[in-house]
């Protein structure tokens, strides 16, 4: 079983003053995740492009390649308002990695969405071995080193 079902057993029970400041920063986080939502339902809305049925010309890649991150510049040709491509964020963490050479650990064909815990299917999008998620901004203080997703997009394989 996944981690995740049992996070309500992990931790420690917060003292009631903790308990109001956190339920108050989730009101606010919350309110804020809200509008953001709406203001990309209404940008997808009034920005609708027609969907091709044309693959688009990526080298696939499998565990063992090396693969070298694309440049800033490249990257951020393919990314929209909020930093995502095809719904894949690239993180702020994840920059300091362009140019380098890394060795492709896994293809990531499914994965969990914690956000409504269902199984999702995954085209062009890789994990990269040793790269990790440091848990630094805005996620101060987290300890779970996730691994970051990467998409072939970004990437170039090394013959």
């Amino acid at each position: 079983m996944c981690q995740l079902y049992e996070l309500h057993l992990m931790g420690e029970e917060l003292s009631c003053f903790k308990r109001i400041l956190h339920f108050g920063k989730r009101s606010m986080r919350f309110l804020r995740n809200r509008a953001i939502l709406l203001n990309h339902t209404l940008n997808r809305f009034i920005n609708r492009k027609s969907k091709s049925n044309v693959k688009p010309d990526v080298e696939t890649l499998q565990p063992g390649d090396e693969a070298r991150v694309k440049s800033k510049e490249e990257i951020l040709k393919t990314l929209d308002g909020w930093r995502r491509y095809k719904g894949c964020r690239f993180m702020d963490e994840m920059w300091q990695y362009c140019g380098g050479t890394y060795q492709v650990y896994k293809k990531v064909d499914y994965m969990l969405d914690e956000t409504t815990m269902k199984m999702k299917r995954c085209t062009n999008m890789v994990i990269l071995d040793g790269l990790i998620c440091n848990g630094s901004w805005p996620f101060k203080k987290c300890d779970r080193s996730c691994f970051f997703f990467w998409r072939t997009e970004w990437l170039e394989k090394v013959k």
